[in-house]
């Protein structure tokens, strides 16, 4: 008999162990089946209620079969996505009336400078995101790249100036990483 209760309570603590690892959202199916089917090999999500993590998941490994888990400090290299979370994060700053889209640049960073004065002085926050600077597609992109490199964000708005535009400004497009640098710099002045 005492061999048949001692069982009972194996079994006890396998059924709480397997309720407490239970997922504690209904966000956690769904990304285990999504992390199976892109055979990716971690995530991490979090939902964010009023400024507070409510609720945190993680996955999986930094890397395919390095054994290093994912953990709430990882950082994942998700390159242009971020254009799309840091023109939502000015967004937001227009709406809290902490900045304008038609204000000028240097109202915010002092030290901004394009090759041409008159740019410089002309720049408003909304030509940050729309690709219209003048600059050419790609101009001076090997400050971000390769990895890892040793130019700081400091390092990239100093060397704005000495860019040449190939055509005016707001007059073309060209797909432009720099300026969305700028952009999250002025974000973080504004208060993002």
């Amino acid at each position: 008999m005492r061999v048949h209760r001692w069982r009972a309570g194996v079994v006890a603590l396998a059924v709480s162990a397997s309720a407490a690892a239970a997922p504690t959202s209904p966000f956690q199916p769904m990304f285990d089946q999504a992390r199976q089917h892109y055979a990716l090999p971690g995530l991490a999500m979090a939902v964010v209620e009023d400024g507070q993590v409510v609720y945190q998941y993680t996955a999986g490994e930094r890397r395919a079969g390095t054994g290093e888990a994912i953990d709430e400090n990882t950082l994942f290299k998700i390159a242009s996505n971020s254009k799309a979370m840091t023109a939502a994060l000015l967004a937001r700053l227009v709406d809290r009336g902490a900045l304008r889209w038609d204000d000028p640049v240097i109202r915010y960073l002092p030290q901004f400078r394009m090759h041409d004065a008159w740019v410089t002085g002309h720049m408003q926050v909304r030509d940050l995101l729309i690709h219209n600077s003048g600059l050419g597609l790609g101009a001076g992109d090997l400050m971000l790249w390769p990895e890892p490199n040793a130019f700081t964000r400091q390092d990239i708005l100093a060397g704005l100036a000495h860019l040449k535009p190939v055509t005016s400004f707001r007059s073309g497009y060209d797909y432009d990483n720099l300026m969305y640098v700028v952009a999250g710099e002025v974000a973080a002045r504004a208060g993002g």
